[in-house]
């Protein structure tokens, strides 16, 4: 993996694909690399070396573009600057802002006073319905107890 690629190579690389009309399939045969490494890329899940690079460049007739955004340093103020300016330019007003900062704020604030849930212990069998992963919580009465912060025996932790 490259030491350090910038996070804009998986869009220049979808935008050289798409450019050019072809599908990851397509590239991947022409490439000689799996449709999933291709997309695991554009997504910048993985890093490409700069052989691969190099190797994409040529296939796409990209000019070296895909290479000289891997193991190039990140320019941080211009991200920055690029950061700001979209800013600027969207719909957010500073009232919003403030009004998330506030609820962050009062969330933060009341999590050391909010009760502990006791004896749960996760379940096996992946995540529920939510996608958040089963806990198993006692009985019922125990589970309610829990939740309006009343323990349930004279043993709990608290």
């Amino acid at each position: 993996m490259a030491a350090s690629v910038d996070p804009r190579l998986g869009m220049a690389l979808r935008e050289l694909r798409e450019g050019r009309g072809l599908s990851l399939r397509s590239l991947g045969q022409l490439a000689h690399r799996s449709k999933s490494h291709l997309h695991e890329l554009e997504a910048g899940l993985k890093a490409p070396t700069v052989g691969t690079a190099r190797h994409l460049d040529r296939i796409l007739d990209a000019g070296g573009v895909l290479a000289r955004l891997v193991d190039a340093p990140i320019d941080h103020a211009a991200e920055a600057d690029e950061l700001r300016a979209r800013v600027a330019a969207s719909d957010v007003v500073n009232a919003l802002l403030e009004r998330i900062e506030q609820g962050v704020d009062d969330l933060a604030s009341s999590y050391p006073t909010m009760p502990r849930l006791i004896g749960c212990r996760w379940r096996g069998g992946g995540p529920g319905p939510s996608g958040v992963p089963r806990a198993s919580c006692g009985s019922g009465t125990e589970q309610s107890a829990a939740r309006r912060g009343k323990p349930m025996s004279s043993n709990s932790e608290w």
